[in-house]
């Protein structure tokens, strides 16, 4: 038993005949940004300084000082008082930053600050550093401290304690890039960036990004091409002692589906596979086996997994051959190889005819 294989061209569509093979791809329209795409949104300098000259609430105050770095928030000015109010770091696809409402994620990175004369917490006064890596990661030097995840640092333990005691001026300077991450599971649309703020309490803050601009989002355009094994040879299978629907061989070979993008979170959300051939006895799930003289020889059932070939029906898992019926739906099929498993099996029909025998099939893939 044996496949014959064929392709033909129609109406710039690429058919590949018998139970495989096809090749196309993904348009998309031009876009500001694509799923997994980082966009730089620009470089600041930094230069803060806090006077230290009165508190607000005492659990904010140390000798009449706030010793605070530097903390980073969406919004309208001023800072916010507590590292609780300050924006929160997370850490999506490797990024380290704050994620908007929407999804997406601002992050610093590629830059440092550097400040002295901070407050150590024992009367004295100790030089700070913060650096963030190419994706927002923050190393911290000096006497710095980090409350829990919030984008917020400090010289000394939160809270603080209440001293009215006169201090002097402390100051914070250096050179921060921003940066938009856009996940590779969010949805296209259109969003909008907030202000991105950095500043100290008691102080003047900075605009590093924002000022509610618009960014848009669509799907980043994917190529695909498909490859499976052209034939499917079942050799030679004896008939004796085999029954009506009886299995006669099965082969496990499957389609593998490549993609490649020039954004990494670019994914066909629902990619749909049929196949259309000749099946026999008004069944969709049999593929019939015929001889050089068209006359029934056997057919052959597929399912959708690597398993052990059957000749019963599968609900769940069969290859239909009317387009309609048994349909495979594989959802986020993105960059790089998928592979659908199939198990074909060769069915005897009862008829007991000898020779050689063969069977084909349009396979179908659509993607949005």
């Amino acid at each position: 038993m044996f496949f014959l294989f064929k392709k033909y061209i129609e109406d710039k569509k690429l058919y590949l005949i018998l139970l495989f093979l096809f090749a196309s791809d993904i348009q998309a329209k031009t876009i500001n940004v694509s799923a997994g795409d980082f966009v730089a949104l620009g470089k600041t300098d930094i230069t803060l300084t806090n006077e230290g000259t009165s508190c607000k609430t005492s659990s904010l105050c140390y000798n009449g000082y706030m010793p605070d770095i530097l903390r980073f928030y969406t919004g309208s000015p001023p800072a916010p008082e507590n590292c609780s109010d300050a924006a929160r770091i997370e850490n999506i696809d490797g990024y380290s930053g704050i994620r908007l409402s929407w999804g997406g994620v601002l992050v610093i990175y590629s830059g440092s600050i550097y400040g002295d004369s901070f407050l150590n917490g024992s009367g004295g006064t100790g030089p700070v550093s913060l650096g963030w890596s190419d994706k927002g990661q923050v190393t911290r030097g000096g006497i710095a401290k980090a409350y829990q995840s919030s984008a917020c640092w400090y010289s000394l333990e939160y809270p603080f304690t209440d001293d009215r005691g006169e201090r002097g001026v402390s100051t914070v300077s250096g050179s921060i890039n921003v940066g938009l991450y856009i996940p590779k599971n969010i949805a296209s649309g259109s969003y909008t960036i907030p202000q991105y703020r950095a500043g100290r309490y008691w102080s003047k803050t900075i605009l590093l990004a924002g000022s509610d601009d618009t960014v848009i989002i669509s799907k980043a355009s994917l190529e695909c091409t498909a490859s499976a094994p052209p034939t499917i040879n079942f050799g030679t299978v004896n008939l004796n002692g085999v029954s009506n629907n009886g299995l006669l061989a099965s082969k496990s070979q499957g389609i593998d589906i490549s993609c490649s993008s020039n954004s990494e979170g670019a994914v066909a959300e629902n990619m749909e596979i049929s196949f259309v051939g000749d099946y026999s006895s008004s069944y969709w799930g049999r593929l019939s086996v015929k001889n050089s003289s068209g006359v029934s020889m056997g057919y052959i059932r597929g399912r959708y997994l690597d398993a052990e070939g059957s000749c019963a029906a599968d609900s769940q898992n069969e290859v239909g051959f009317d387009s309609t019926n048994g349909r495979k739906t594989i959802n986020n099929v993105g960059v790089g190889t998928t592979h659908i498993p199939i198990t074909w099996s060769l069915c005897s029909n009862g008829s007991g005819l000898l020779g050689d025998g063969s069977a084909q099939a349009t396979v179908n893939i659509n993607w949005d």
